[in-house]
This record gives C-alpha cells, sequence and structure tokens, in this order.
C-alpha cells in the first residue's frame, strides 16, 4: 500500500510538471509567434518609409524636370519631368496598398494626392505652352507669374511627405521597442522551458523505478490474464462459427484447394452448383468437378492456368467467362476469382510467407450470357432495319439511332445524341412535337400516320411515323421508340395505305367547353410507302 500511495504522489507531481509545461511552452510558442509577427511589421514599415522615399525622390525629380524644361525647352529635361511624375505614381500606389491597416495615414496619402493635382494646375498648361515653339516665350511667361503660388504648393507637398514619413518613424521606433522586449520575454520563457524538462525527465526517471517494484508485486494479475485468454479463445470460435454460417449462407460458390490440388471444403452453393453433397466433394482432385475438355478454361494445378499461377506469384487471377462442369457431365458458364492462401512462420530470425492453397469464388452467370445474347440479337435486327429506329427519352432527348435513320434524316449517331427530335421537324410542326411526347408519356402508342420531317440538309420529306412506349422492369414509361418509312408518292390520285392514320392535335383550351375547338390535321394524298 505504501508503494501505491507513493507512485500516486509522483503521479500527481508528474502531472503536474507536465501541466506546468505544457502551460510555459505555449506562452512560448506565443512569444515567438508575437515576435515574428513584430519582425514583419518592422520588415512591413521599414518597405513604407522605402516607398515614401521613392515618391520624394519622383517628386524631386519631377519638379527638377520640370523648372529646367520650361526654362531651356530641352526635351531630355522634359523626359525627365515625365518619369519624375511616374515613379510618384507608382510609388504613392504601392504606399497606398501598403497603409490599408492605418486608416490616418490613409487620409494623409489621399491628401497628398489631392496637393499633387493642385501642384499640376500649375505644371500643365505651362509645360503644354512651353512645348510649342509659338508658345513658348507666353509659358516663361506664365511660369514667372505662378512661381510663388507654385512653390507654396510645393511646400505644402513636402509638408505632407514629411508627415507621413514621421509617422512612420514613430510606428519603426515604437515596434523596435516592443521587439525588444519580446525578445527578453522569449528568452526568460525558453530557458524555464529547459529546466521544466529537465526536472520531468528526472521525475520520470524516479516513476519508472518506482512502477519496476509496483509491477514485481503485482503477479496475481497472470490469473485474470489467463481467464481473459480463455475467453477470447471462446471469442474466436465463436467467430469462427459466425465465418461458417456465412460461408453457408451465402449464393456464391466458394471451394478451398490445397498446394496439391485436392478440395479441403466447398460451401452449400459450391456443391449445389455442381451437383456434389458437400462433404462428398472434400478430398476430391479439383479437375474432378471443373471443366476438363477446354485446356484454357482448366484450374489445375499441374498446368499452366490461373490457379497454378495464382500458386506460383501469391496473386489474386480472376477470369469473367469459364466453364465449369457438373457432376453429371454437364458444363454451366461461370465467372470465378482465385485468391492465394497465405501462412505466417518464423525462420533463422526471419518472417517468412509461405502459400499454403488458394480459394475458388465463383457464380453461375449462364442466364446472364443468355439475356447478353438476346440483347445482341435484337440490337443487330434494330440496326439492320430498312426503317429508321430512334428511342428517346420522355422530354424527347434522342438515345440511339440506327443506321436506316442516318440514311434517312443525314445525321450520324453522334451529332443526334442528346439533341430534341424537334430537330427532325420542321419549324411549323413544334406543336406535333409536343402532342407526340404527351402522348408517350400517357403510355398511349402512336399508330402510323403520315407527317413531314426535316434532313439534316433541310429537305422536307413525307413518311409514315410510328411510337412505341418504352418501360423498364416497373412497368413504368421511361421514354419511346420511333419507326419512320419514307413515302414515296407516285399519282396525285393514288390513295394512302389504308393503315396511315389523321393525327388531330387538339389544345386544351380549345376542348368542348373552352373558348373554341380547333384541330390539325396531317395532311393526306396519294403515296406509295417505300423504304
Amino acid at each position: 500500500m505504501t508503494n501505491e500511495n507513493s507512485v500516486q504522489r509522483m503521479y500527481i507531481i508528474f502531472g503536474a510538471m507536465l501541466a506546468v509545461l505544457i502551460g510555459m511552452t505555449g506562452i512560448s510558442y506565443r512569444t515567438l509567434s508575437s515576435l515574428g509577427s513584430a519582425n514583419q511589421w518592422n520588415i512591413h514599415t521599414y518597405q513604407v518609409l522605402t516607398e515614401l522615399q521613392g515618391v520624394s525622390n519622383g517628386l524631386d525629380n519631377m519638379q527638377a524636370g520640370a523648372q529646367a524644361f520650361i526654362a531651356t525647352g530641352d526635351n531630355d529635361l522634359y523626359n525627365i519631368y515625365l518619369k519624375g511624375k511616374d515613379d510618384l505614381s507608382r510609388h504613392y500606389k504601392t504606399t497606398l496598398s501598403l497603409t490599408t491597416d492605418n486608416p490616418r495615414q490613409q487620409q494623409r496619402l489621399k491628401d497628398f494626392k489631392s496637393e499633387v493635382k493642385n501642384l499640376f494646375k500649375f505644371y500643365v498648361p505651362v509645360i503644354s505652352k512651353r512645348r510649342s515653339p509659338q508658345t513658348a516665350a507666353q509659358a516663361v511667361a506664365l511660369a514667372a507669374q505662378q512661381a510663388s503660388d507654385r512653390e507654396s504648393a510645393l511646400a505644402q507637398l513636402r509638408s505632407t511627405l514629411n508627415d507621413l514619413r514621421g509617422e512612420e518613424q514613430t510606428l519603426l521606433t515604437q515596434r523596435t521597442q516592443s521587439e525588444g522586449s519580446l525578445e527578453r520575454w522569449a528568452h526568460i520563457t525558453l530557458i524555464a522551458d529547459s529546466l521544466l524538462a529537465i526536472g520531468l525527465a528526472s521525475v520520470l526517471s524516479i516513476f519508472l523505478v518506482r512502477s519496476n517494484t509496483l509491477l514485481l508485486e503485482t503477479n496475481e494479475g497472470l490469473s485474470k490474464e489467463i481467464s481473459d485468454r480463455k475467453k477470447a479463445e471462446r471469442e474466436i470460435r465463436d467467430l469462427h462459427e459466425y465465418n461458417e454460417q456465412i460461408l453457408s449462407s451465402t449464393a456464391e460458390g466458394i471451394i478451398g484447394v490445397n498446394p496439391r490440388g485436392r478440395i479441403t471444403f466447398a460451401n452449400p452453393a459450391a456443391a449445389k452448383m455442381v451437383g456434389w453433397d458437400a462433404q462428398q466433394v472434400i478430398g476430391k482432385p479439383v479437375d474432378s468437378i471443373l471443366e476438363r475438355d477446354m485446356p484454357n478454361a482448366t484450374l489445375s494445378v499441374t498446368r499452366d492456368t490461373p490457379l497454378s499461377a495464382s500458386m506460383r506469384d501469391g496473386r489474386v487471377h480472376s477470369m469473367a467467362d469459364g466453364n465449369f462442369t457438373r457432376r453429371d457431365g454437364g458444363q454451366f458458364s461461370v465467372e470465378y476469382t482465385i485468391t492465394p492462401l497465405r501462412e505466417e512462420s518464423i525462420e533463422n530470425n526471419e518472417e517468412v510467407s509461405t502459400i499454403t492453397g488458394a480459394v475458388i469464388t465463383f457464380r453461375d452467370i449462364t442466364v446472364r450470357k443468355r439475356t447478353d445474347m438476346s440483347l445482341l440479337r435484337l440490337a443487330s435486327i434494330v440496326e439492320s432495319s430498312k426503317d429508321a429506329i430512334l428511342s428517346h427519352t420522355l422530354e424527347g432527348r434522342i438515345v440511339s439511332w440506327n443506321a436506316a435513320a442516318t440514311k434517312l434524316y443525314g445525321y450520324s449517331p453522334r451529332e443526334v445524341e442528346g439533341c430534341s427530335m424537334s430537330i427532325l421537324f420542321p419549324q411549323d410542326r413544334t406543336e406535333e412535337v409536343a402532342y407526340l411526347l404527351d402522348k408517350i408519356k400517357n403510355g398511349e402508342r402512336i399508330e402510323p400516320y403520315q407527317t413531314m420531317i426535316q434532313t439534316r440538309d433541310g429537305e422536307p420529306i413525307e413518311v409514315a411515323l410510328t411510337l412505341y412506349p418504352v418501360r423498364d422492369d416497373k412497368g413504368q414509361v421511361m421514354g419511346a421508340s420511333s419507326n419512320a418509312r419514307r413515302i414515296i408518292r407516285r399519282r396525285a390520285d393514288e390513295q394512302l395505305p389504308v393503315y396511315l392514320n389523321e393525327l388531330r392535335l387538339v389544345k386544351d383550351s380549345e376542348q368542348p367547353g373552352g373558348n373554341g375547338q380547333h384541330t390539325t390535321e396531317a395532311p393526306t394524298g396519294g403515296a406509295v410507302v417505300g423504304s
């Protein structure tokens, strides 16, 4: 009990010292951060002072160049004036962007800009006159008249500029003093952190010695550890039984194979698919239940097959289309995956991984292959049809398009995919397209009727058009299929085939009982339906 109390006291001391060390470290971090910020502000202030000096130099060059040009008319001196003006503007803009945090300096800079504009009132007209030989004398006389006012404006500019520099110099002095204080405080906190770390290390050493003594006196806990281990073993057995239940309930076939190609286990789904009892199949060669007549699909471990490759390289191998053999000799299509099993061991102080078998997971894809073949045959029939066949969504967006549609309409499948089917109709038949889409949304079939379509080249063509709603597996209408066949006219008095109907478009507002009734009929006339 004495040792336990001592350890508890050590815990308290250690925790207290650790808390103080963490607190002091936080203070040191904040101090160093503040020191870094102060240093950045000093650099920032130096930048402002440098830009203000650039403003002053630009002002001096501009004023000197202007006066010299007025006196002599030398264009080189005029260029000095222009360069000074550009330097003044550039450094002013930079200073303005650097002092956004100081409203007072921003206001002074705005005053400075106004004073510069006031100075330009004197320079601009004089320089403009001086550049012309006819008015040079007038410029010199005007400059002499404005000399007093110009010098006054220039003096005001310099005063404002001195105020700006004085403000930044004061800020620099204050921040330099603050930086010095922060440096001294940072040194103090770092020394305190070092002393606390040394003390903490000493307490930790003592604590470790006392803890070792306490551990030697607690061997009675071993019995509890043994009990816990037995409990863990029971949990492992329960987990094994749970995994067995999962294997038994899964719909996929699962077979285990050892390195010699013998089956070590098979779940009920696998046994049912190959026609054996799950217990009967254990111990049999894997070739006794898998296909043997086609070497490229055989999984024997004695040949260069996916199973032998998995046993050799320790990787997962798959086949999307294979064939397995049932007990009665019949074959069925499967897709399968072979996953190697590994066992880790220690040999010569090194970890060694050994392949101890493989797991074959497979599923019967016979029904799926039949469905795929049916879809391929259906697609082939649609593609080879002489009728122009296309499918579209309920909004009229084209989804598919056969070769006959390309021939009739002139568009390639890539050109029309995602486009509205209204591009196939003349502009005066937009109501017809909306009417057809409404009928399809209601699940109605549009019987063959005569209408006009428009080819890619803008040519109008008469066709016999039929639309069928397309439904999903729940019976909901998801789109439509359109079938069009060209009508080739022979004689004006020849009648249309009897199966062609008249398409009547009746607006809702013009139904009986509304404001009026209006019916649009597709034109009829002699024609012969042809491809």
